[in-house]
């Protein structure tokens, strides 16, 4: 066909006019508009999420459909390694070592007055509202039998390795989640989770109990 004769449908459908309905132009995905090297900006923000590794896989499979497998690839391989694993960690390198900078400094101050370390010192027992003896140690908030109770069995062996295996286990089943989830496994998720939740629950309310307005003050 001559080009003349080619009809020029323009960038806004056939001749300027509107799509039928149903016809319009689909996005692939939500972010199809602001996901793309069409300009610096946008091509900075692609950059700066494949920096963070966080679904970077699924920009280069676009890139390797609507561009070129081979090219987006060796990209992709490039850009992940310098950004990702190089320039990032040498960001959190110098932050680390402008912040130990800045502990030395505090600690030679502190160490110029001694009216700073004292003042340090009480405002840590301030803030603890406790001295420096271990809180198991120290009397109880309230003289009842309840109280004396709970203190038996928060400060206990058996109580804290038994809250450590409910914890442990949620892990383990928080693990174990996946979507879709298999054919009546999250029934048993379900209830395990509700076990852990009253597990827990009693957990607090006993330490409430034993440690009183100290332990609501640490949380």
């Amino acid at each position: 066909m001559r080009p003349e004769l080619r009809p020029d449908f323009g960038p806004d459908g056939m001749l300027g006019l509107q799509w039928c309905a149903g016809s319009e132009p689909q996005k692939l995905t939500p972010d199809a508009d602001y996901m793309n090297f069409d300009n610096i900006l946008w091509a900075l923000l692609v950059v700066f999420q494949c920096m963070t590794m966080e679904g970077w896989t699924d920009i280069m499979y676009r890139v390797q459909d609507s561009y070129d497998f081979i090219a987006a690839t060796v990209y992709f391989f490039l850009l992940i390694p310098l950004t990702s694993f190089f320039l990032l960690n040498v960001a959190l390198a110098v932050v680390d070592e402008a912040r130990d900078d800045f502990e030395k400094k505090e600690e030679a101050k502190l160490e110029d007055d001694d009216d700073n370390t004292t003042q340090e010192e009480a405002l840590q027992k301030s803030l603890l509202g406790e001295d420096d003896q271990d809180i198991d140690d120290q009397p109880a908030w309230f003289d009842c039998a309840l109280v004396h109770t709970c203190r038996q069995i928060a400060f206990s062996d058996w109580f804290m390795n038994i809250i450590m295996l409910f914890i442990v286990s949620n892990v383990i089943t928080m693990m174990m989640e996946s979507f879709p989830p298999p054919r009546g496994q999250q029934d048993v998720l379900d209830a395990l989770e509700m076990t852990f939740l009253v597990a827990f629950c009693v957990e607090m309310a006993v330490l409430l109990m034993a440690l009183g307005t100290s332990f609501s003050r640490k949380l």
